[in-house]
């Protein structure tokens, strides 16, 4: 199906550059926009099933994703008789599956070719959503070069770009912005370097689409969602950290995975009544250590070493991060329920995950990630002694029924994943999405236990006490950070990003 679309999608291009008509610029924004996201978007549709069916296959499709989970899990404890177990469920899980898939055929055949029925979004639709001082960029692969797609309420374009070596780049930066020798001065000056060159990449070629805005909301696409923007720099100068001219000291930045999900995000009807659940283990072991990090290494490369014995490294200030958090919300005549401690199970937070629609969902613990399989991927909770039940799993969450506004993903790289071929990142942060939530704050790397709380701390205050969006009082947040010379190493404030308003 991809590379059909594909295929449209440069068909599309080329026409629109032989005959530039808004009608062709929708017809080839709309083949990009099939593309992005495919899975996210249809979930996001209302289904054309009847609710019973519907429910019914979300049923399957659980039961499916649940055998897969915990085969995995066995094969990495090498348990013979649970993989032989689990193997027998999966397979008749995907058998129950292709027999409700051959009755869906023959008693609804339109819902075979629903994904080809979907309603993109066109520009008058993107720009609807886009005030004077906004641009809509969307960043894509061409016929022969990368493209950048811009839209304002004014003007619409389609600008070549030659991207080369950006994967690498961007894996180098990422390098850079986490070395832990990151304030030595040649560290830092190769850091300017690789910045200014993927400004050079990516922004420069739409500087003058640039002119007058403030606000700038960015669809990716591959490696890109690796990057934070935010830290693109117009000049190599050699400057120290809180002096350089990030872009974010001239625009607040926001992403999406497509302009489609984005607007049926935005049609999505949740609260904004100042309710918060926040949820924090906080551990025991290693209280001692300021400098823990929210994020394990052990999954990296999906091996689960001993994690039967594992014993979490504590996150202090994520009880102080919580708490505060909680004062500002019912200073606000909002109402707070705060999993801490020996709260924090996995089963509290199931339960309340889906117990009644909040404002906020505020989730500061550990997260591990499992690149080669992102099902494995999960957020840490208490347990006393079941090591292997205190996980929750990015499928878990994907099946939850959660209303929110925004839900706060306080932990080590709850937004890097696996890419996948028409969707994009698939990570915790995006399981969220599946879920119900409308806009996700999540992280691209390791992030400091003691900064991410000072970060999350200021970006409510700004939220709760001024007249700002999401965006904004995040941008405020890490510019307080940025003017601090002690604070201004990117590591410490760039690292969370805002997907969604």
């Amino acid at each position: 199906m991809v590379s059909t679309l594909t295929t449209v999608m440069l068909a599309q291009e080329l026409i629109y550059e032989l005959e530039p008509s808004e009608d062709n610029f929708n017809k080839y924004f709309e083949a990009m926009e099939r593309l992005k996201a495919l899975q996210l978007i249809e979930t996001l549709s209302p289904s054309p099933l009847p609710k019973a069916l519907y429910a019914e296959e979300q049923k399957i499709i659980q039961s499916i994703q649940d055998a897969g989970q915990y085969l995995e899990i066995m094969r990495l404890q090498d348990n013979k008789d649970s993989i032989k177990y689990y193997q027998n469920e999966l397979f008749q899980a995907n058998e129950v599956l292709e027999d409700y898939q051959k009755r869906i055929q023959k008693e609804f055949p339109k819902v075979v070719n629903h994904f080809y029925n979907l309603n993109y979004v066109t520009l008058q639709d993107i720009r609807k959503e886009l005030g004077e001082k906004s641009l809509f960029i969307t960043y894509s692969k061409g016929r022969r070069e990368d493209l950048i797609t811009t839209i304002s309420t004014t003007d619409k374009k389609i600008i070549k770009i030659k991207s080369t070596d950006l994967k690498a780049k961007i894996e180098r930066f990422n390098e850079l912005i986490q070395d832990r020798f990151a304030f030595q001065k040649a560290v830092r000056d190769e850091f300017i370097d690789i910045s200014h060159e993927l400004y050079k990449t990516l922004i420069e070629p739409i500087e003058a689409e640039l002119e007058g805005k403030t606000k700038l909301m960015v669809v990716l696409q591959g490696e890109l969602f690796h990057l934070p923007f935010e830290l693109l720099l117009a000049s190599n100068e050699k400057k120290p950290y809180h002096e350089l001219d990030f872009l974010i000291k001239k625009h607040e930045i926001n992403y999406h995975y497509s302009a489609t999900a984005f607007q049926k995000l935005k049609e999505k009807k949740t609260v904004k009544n100042n309710s918060l659940l926040a949820f924090a283990p906080v551990f025991k072991k290693g209280e001692e250590l300021n400098e823990a990090t929210r994020g394990l290494d052990f999954m990296v490369d999906s091996l689960y070493r001993s994690i039967e014995n594992f014993e979490f490294i504590a996150l202090p200030n994520t009880k102080k991060e919580v708490k505060a958090i909680a004062k500002l919300i019912k200073s606000k005549q909002g109402n707070a329920t705060v999993l801490l401690n020996r709260k924090a199970t996995k089963v509290n937070l199931s339960q309340h995950l889906e117990k009644q629609p909040y404002q906020f969902i505020h989730i500061a613990t550990h997260g591990l990630v499992n690149f080669k399989t992102p099902k494995l991927s999960a957020l840490a909770c208490y347990s006393k002694n079941e090591m292997m039940n205190n996980l929750m799993y990015t499928n878990e969450i994907q099946f939850k029924n959660i209303n929110a506004d925004l839900v706060v993903l306080s932990s080590c790289e709850s937004g890097i994943g696996q890419f996948v071929a028409g969707e994009g990142l698939i990570a915790l942060s995006r399981s969220f999405i599946y879920s119900g939530a409308k806009n996700v704050l999540f992280s691209l790397w390791k992030v400091n236990d003691k900064y991410s709380s000072q970060l999350m701390i200021d970006f409510y205050k700004n939220y709760l006490t001024t007249d700002q969006s999401y965006t904004s009082a995040l941008r405020q947040a890490k510019l307080k950070m940025l003017a601090n010379p002690t604070s201004a190493q990117p590591k410490y404030w760039s690292a969370f990003v805002l997907m969604g308003e």
